[in-house]
């Protein structure tokens, strides 16, 4: 609910000066529309020289046409700078990277024990960190348990991952890694953490639970799923996510990630796609103090609004023939004044906020308040989207960093067909927190802008001719998608059990759950027997499951009555060197 009204009477003043608003509107709007105005002009006077857009008639209306945006042509030496950055990226275990992070800055410490208690037993980051890559991975806590070493004990990961995994060690962990990642000079480079997107992730809920929602364009016709609603900054960093049962509106919970963050960025101005454009997000926007820049997909169908009546727009008139309502924002500017103040404090929040301000699609009064001055906003927003071609380019370069972070989630969410199964909604949330977000995933944000900056740094300057506009636009810089590779090869990291099989150059029958280098894949089997061989197609040291396993103990490949194993990719028998016999 809204502040109460005598707690509002003594923090008007305060939420004011701290929101940058007035007491009265009349200043603040004349601002705003001026705003507008200047916006309206500008497009209307560089209509004629701009080559990417235009107004038809079309369906006896007139209409503003917008054509995509063309891609850039590379340079050669921007090709030859990201071949040099590619070659000079590890290829590496998705343990290390929990690990090795930690060492550079401590953000296993943040897990604390739900009590409170400030004793920790030993080796518990290992604990921690196995827990951490066995939920990124969704396969569970079986296959990374490991008898021989007690920070990898079931009960132990079991009882680590109870009481020391929640959201609040979740948050306070991303918030340390997000410090460190935005203080590394080629992370400075990227952005100033000023601008943000936002997107959902789809998942498949097989089990029954509240917090599922039908949707057959995303799930199928008869399963439901949840969307992961997540937050990127400009800095390749995530700064928040959210569980929304279904596929409910995106415009709902956009402003909740900006104002519930806890890391040191702060974003002014955040992005997303056409569904979360809804007017009344604009106006919470506004009144916020942040600047809403979503990529529209049918941009030209939108309605251009102005406050005069009288102004002359030239070619934009009959494009801007709707007013906007500036007495309905007047009327109600207290009441937008102690919505802002309850948004600000965290007494209501903003997806809450607008189910009040619109129930059932109807708006109250200081809704259509809001919806008022965010058609005042989007107007705006919509005359300089079509003016600038370069806020249309950041704004489409910000969401394509965003989905190329959906993919690297995709490839290491593999476990259980990259379905959801818990009921209940905080498992599923902390959960999802743990997908790649440059922050308590596999911090691979981190790790992956320190590593290049480690790399250029290694390059010597007249060995490789680049500057720095071709360092920003690589493809490789900033990358979540292909740029990290995983290394094919036997390690029991910290007695995770990695269970591979060389499909070699011949490919595999079984569909491969990651790419890994030399066209080897990962998979799980809890009840095949894991045992090392060498691997003729690859060239390296891999672990082979052994489907028909009876009561042998010490069986290699191709010994005893285990039976040979053969290479997918070559046909070739796998043998231990030196292995003749069973037991």
């Amino acid at each position: 609910m809204l502040r109460a009204v005598e707690l509002w009477e003594a923090a008007r003043a305060r939420v004011c000066e701290e929101l940058d608003l007035d007491l009265k509107p009349d200043k603040i709007l004349a601002e705003w529309t001026g705003r507008l105005d200047k916006a309206h002009r500008e497009f209307a006077d560089g209509l004629a020289a701009n080559p990417n857009v235009r107004i038809e008639q079309q369906g006896g209306r007139d209409r503003i046409i917008l054509t995509g945006l063309d891609r850039l042509d590379e340079p050669e030496s921007l090709i030859e700078l990201n071949k040099e950055i590619e070659a000079r990226m590890p290829a590496v275990d998705l343990p290390e990277i929990v690990l090795e992070v930690d060492s550079w800055v401590p953000y296993l410490s943040d897990f604390t024990h739900v009590s409170e208690a400030n004793s920790r037993m030993d080796n518990l980051e290992l604990s921690v960190a196995a827990v951490l890559t066995s939920e990124a991975t969704n396969v569970g806590i079986e296959p990374i348990v490991h008898d021989g070493v007690d920070a990898l004990n079931r009960d132990r990961l079991f009882w680590v991952e109870q009481n020391y995994i929640r959201a609040s060690t979740l948050s306070a962990a991303n918030a340390r890694l997000v410090d460190y990642h935005m203080r590394l000079p080629l992370v400075q480079a990227w952005g100033g953490g000023e601008l943000a997107s936002a997107d959902g992730l789809r998942f498949v809920t097989p089990i029954r639970t509240l917090n599922s929602g039908p949707n057959p364009k995303y799930f199928g016709t008869r399963r439901r799923g949840v969307t992961f609603y997540n937050f990127l900054s400009d800095q390749f960093s995530g700064l928040h996510g959210i569980l929304i049962p279904g596929t409910q509106r995106d415009s709902f919970f956009i402003l909740d990630g900006l104002l519930e963050q806890e890391t040191a960025l702060r974003p002014v101005e955040i992005t997303s796609d056409t569904h979360g454009a809804s007017e009344i997000v604009f106006g919470l926007f506004r009144l916020m103090g942040y600047q809403f820049s979503p990529r529209l997909a049918d941009v030209g169908s939108a309605t251009l609004y102005r406050v005069d009546p009288d102004a002359d727009y030239g070619p934009l008139n009959p494009v801007t023939r709707d007013k906007i309502k500036l007495k309905q924002i007047t009327a109600h500017w207290d009441e937008m004044l102690r919505l802002a103040g309850s948004l600000h404090s965290g007494t209501i929040k903003a997806s809450e906020a607008l189910r009040v301000l619109a129930p059932g699609g109807k708006p109250t009064p200081t809704g259509k308040a809001v919806m008022e001055l965010g058609r005042l906003d989007r107007s705006a927003y919509l005359s300089s989207y079509f003016t600038d071609e370069l806020l249309r380019r950041r704004v489409n370069t910000q969401l394509n960093r965003q989905e190329s972070r959906h993919e690297l989630a995709r490839k290491i969410f593999h476990g259980q067909k990259g379905e959801l199964r818990q009921s209940y909604r905080d498992g599923m949330e902390d959960l999802l927190t743990e997908l790649p977000r440059g922050e308590v995933e596999r911090p691979r944000s981190s790790t992956h802008g320190d590593e290049i900056g480690r790399s250029a740094q290694r390059t010597p300057r007249e060995a490789f001719p680049y500057d720095r506009p071709h360092v920003l636009s690589s493809r490789v810089v900033g990358d979540h998608s292909g740029s990290w590779r995983i290394r094919c090869r036997n390690v029991r990291s910290y007695g995770m059990s990695q269970h591979l099989r060389c499909r070699g150059s011949a490919g595999s029958r079984r569909p491969a759950t990651r790419p890994y280098r030399s066209g080897c894949w990962m998979g799980t089997a809890s009840r095949c027997r894991r045992s090392a061989s060498s691997c003729s197609t690859c060239s390296l040291t891999t672990t082979v499951q052994l489907r028909f396993v009876r009561t042998c103990t010490n069986c290699w490949p191709g010994s005893g009555s285990c039976g040979p194993s053969t290479c997918r990719g070559t046909g070739q028998v796998v043998r231990m060197p030196g292995t003749s016999r069973c037991g």
